[in-house]
């Protein structure tokens, strides 16, 4: 059998043969050929009509590309950047899933976010994702990338921070950078001003990390001081100066705290003159706010002025005081010599002559009450001589010396014409007739009148030994005066003592009887001529030169007897000369 292949065969296209995704292409773009070939079959031959069809699938539907990062969708869908860690290195994207209404699904890429460059400013990347069918058909989308700049932490140090205040600066804080997990140790520095004390105190720190952002700590530090202050040279130096100054001085030392000014007045430790002289402290002190101090002492020795203790100067004059001298050396000059005998009376004035304490004036130095021997000299004097210093740089000595006097004993003779002629001559030398114990010369004086009135004069002589006047001097007068009454009264008056090859003669005691006896008697009814019996003393411990006068009566002394039949009256005295006066040249 034989199949015609110009048998007309109508083959119509079914559309159900082609794919139901896609869409035929285009018309002109399909092209038939129809061939009619025999097949054989177990049954037979039969003609087939086979009718090719060619075409062009044409895809114009754009694929479908998700819209989303895992995590970042909403950023991502909102063009909100995805955010980069720049510590952790580059970034790749992950694909992005494609759907296509023909082709397979599929997988969009991107190249990685590389985060190399500045870690500190950051920057902005994007990328596009692209889907593409192979039909010309896509879908770009724009993914944007923020890589943020690399995470850097300061952390300070702990650790407790001081200061020393003579460092004057706060000390650095450590701290620790850490970017990326690397750290780097540094300092940040105070920009707190320096306090100048002690105690804890409140720092402000300031650092600035790598990509200069700046960080701000305030942290607690213990400034300590345990220097003393500085005190500023030269120093004051110990002195030797004759007057204790009187202005301050100002002293001035260096602290970290600050300058410590101070002024020290003079103190002193006993109590420097410029007489005595001594030592004399100023002390600076200075204490900081912490407590440190450091003091100076000035000692200054004040040479002071220097007297010597009174001392006696050539011989001494009966009666007169001696010459004495001081030795003054004020600070700083030579030696002087003042002595009592100066010229200037104010000089001579400063010096006085006293009995020593303790004694009387008739210790020693004054004539005795009764020479043994008259014309014997006195062995020394003692005074205490004080020098009065215009700077009250007194001194005082107690000073031994001759007294210069010779000592005399003295009567008033009866008879002031021919004082050997009596009745009988009145001297108890002469009187042989009475019974007198311890005879010597000497005379008694009467008897008086009492009838009136009467006033009668008797000169004093002394050394008229054995009663004879031409051996002695002629010392001073005595005047006697009855006042006959109820009682009768004995006045005796004493002149001043005479100069004698002129000198003042001086007395020193006086011994007066009066009586109707010639003399006083003793137990044994002898008459005695001792003067300590005679009733009557009056001494002169510094050399009398004035009068007296004393009034006897009955009752005045004990041994006074007067009765208006007569009374005797015996005046004894010691008088002093010089030595070396003419009287004893005889």
């Amino acid at each position: 059998m034989e199949c015609d292949p110009d048998a007309a065969l109508e083959l119509q296209l079914d559309e159900n043969c082609l794919p139901s995704t896609c869409n035929i292409c285009a018309e002109e773009g399909l092209f038939d050929n129809l061939n009619v070939q025999k097949e054989t079959t177990e049954a037979g031959s039969v003609c087939v009509a086979r009718r090719t069809v060619e075409f062009m699938l044409v895809d114009e539907i754009i694929p479908v590309i998700a819209c989303g990062l895992p995590d970042y969708t909403a950023a991502q869908c909102s063009g909100v950047p995805v955010p980069v860690d720049y510590c952790n290195g580059d970034y790749t994207p992950p694909p992005l899933d494609v759907t296509d209404n023909c082709q397979a699904d599929s997988e969009s890429t991107v190249s990685p976010i590389v985060v190399t460059g500045d870690k500190c400013a950051g920057r902005d990347d994007s990328r596009v994702y692209i889907a593409d069918d192979g039909c010309n058909n896509a879908d770009p989308i724009t993914i944007n990338f923020r890589v943020n700049p690399a995470t850097i932490t300061v952390s300070p140090s702990e650790d407790a921070l001081t200061a020393e205040c003579k460092d004057g600066n706060f000390p650095s804080l450590p701290v620790t950078e850490t970017v990326c997990s690397t750290d780097t140790e540094d300092n940040a520095d105070p920009v707190s001003d320096f306090v100048t004390s002690c105690g804890e105190t409140t720092v402000e720190y300031t650092y600035t990390d790598e990509c200069g952002v700046p960080h701000t700590f305030n942290r607690t530090v213990m400034v300590t001081d345990n220097d003393d202050p500085v005190i500023r040279t030269p120093l004051p130096a110990d002195a030797d100066v004759c007057d204790a100054p009187t202005e301050p001085v100002e002293l001035c030392a260096d602290d970290c705290q600050g300058e410590l000014c101070e002024v020290a007045s003079p103190i002193a430790q006993g109590t420097p003159t410029v007489c005595a002289g001594g030592s004399y402290t100023r002390t600076w002190t200075f204490v900081d706010g912490c407590g440190n101090d450091k003091t100076h002492t000035q000692t200054i020795t004040i040479a002071g002025k220097q007297v010597s203790a009174p001392y006696a100067s050539g011989e001494a004059s009966c009666g007169e005081d001696p010459v004495v001298c001081v030795d003054v050396t004020p600070c700083g000059e030579s030696e002087t010599t003042i002595c009592s005998n100066d010229a200037d009376p104010v000089v001579a004035s400063r010096f006085t002559f006293n009995t020593p304490s303790g004694t009387t004036a008739t210790t020693s130095g004054i004539c005795s009450e009764d020479p043994q021997t008259d014309g014997a000299a006195e062995p020394s004097v003692t005074k205490t001589v004080h020098y009065d210093d215009p700077n009250g740089c007194d001194t005082e000595a107690d000073i031994t010396f001759p007294s210069g006097c010779c000592c005399e004993t003295d009567f008033a003779v009866f008879n002031p014409t021919n004082p050997n002629v009596g009745i009988p001559s009145q001297c108890f030398i002469q009187m042989t007739n009475v019974n007198i114990q311890g005879r010597r010369w000497g005379w008694t004086i009467g008897p008086l009148n009492f009838a009136t009135e009467t006033t009668t004069t008797h000169p004093i002589y002394g050394g008229a030994g054995q009663c004879d006047t031409l051996k002695g001097y002629l010392v001073g007068e005595a005047t006697i005066k009855t006042m006959p009454g109820t009682p009768n009264k004995v006045e005796v008056s004493i002149s001043a003592p005479f100069e004698v090859n002129s000198e003042q003669a001086r007395f020193t005691v006086f011994h007066i009887f009066v009586g109707n006896d010639i003399l006083p008697t003793g137990n044994n009814g002898a008459f005695i001529t001792s003067p300590g019996q005679y009733g009557f003393t009056k001494t002169f411990p510094t050399r009398t030169t004035d009068a007296f006068t004393k009034t006897f009566t009955r009752t005045t002394k004990t041994r006074v007897n007067i009765n208006s039949t007569g009374a005797y009256v015996v005046i004894h005295a010691v008088s002093a000369l010089s030595c070396s006066n003419e009287h004893y040249d005889r």
